[in-house]
């Protein structure tokens, strides 16, 4: 039995949104069961679940074009506290990187140093901005 989670559900509301509902099974089943995951699935990942090569480039550009408006992404991710806080900071364009690079949960993202933000090649700037917003969502003040 697939899980009956928010986030399954939000996939689910996500791919039919997208016209590719005919792929939620498929795309569940994977393990793909929320849209943290889905975000963090390159094209070829997508086509390795069994998406044809032109559904996946489909789905991958609707991923890219909600990345590009931070707003919708925070209301597509609504209850992805990671998600909604780097939307939040002006920083969604990181979010595939992070997600990629196993800070996937805002546990382990509150564990994120220095060197974890150069070694995944988040630049300077963008790096202060994510600390910042880190600190303000706990409550501190920047260090």
């Amino acid at each position: 039995a697939l899980p009956d989670t928010e986030g399954s559900r939000a996939v689910v509301s996500f791919l039919r949104q997208a016209g590719m509902q005919m792929y939620c099974l498929v795309i569940l089943r994977a393990g793909c069961d929320n849209l943290e995951k889905l975000a963090a699935m390159d094209e070829s990942d997508i086509q390795d679940v069994g998406l044809p090569a032109h559904h996946a480039a489909m789905l991958c550009g609707r991923l890219r074009e909600l990345e590009g408006q931070g707003a919708a992404l925070s209301d597509f991710f609504a209850g992805h506290s990671l998600v909604a806080l780097l939307c939040q900071a002006g920083l969604a364009q990181f979010t595939r990187l992070l997600l990629a690079s196993g800070f996937d949960d805002m546990e382990t993202l509150m564990q994120i140093d220095d060197q974890d933000l150069k070694d995944i090649g988040i630049p300077r700037g963008f790096a202060m901005k994510l600390r910042r917003a880190l600190s303000d969502h706990l409550g501190e003040e920047p260090s």
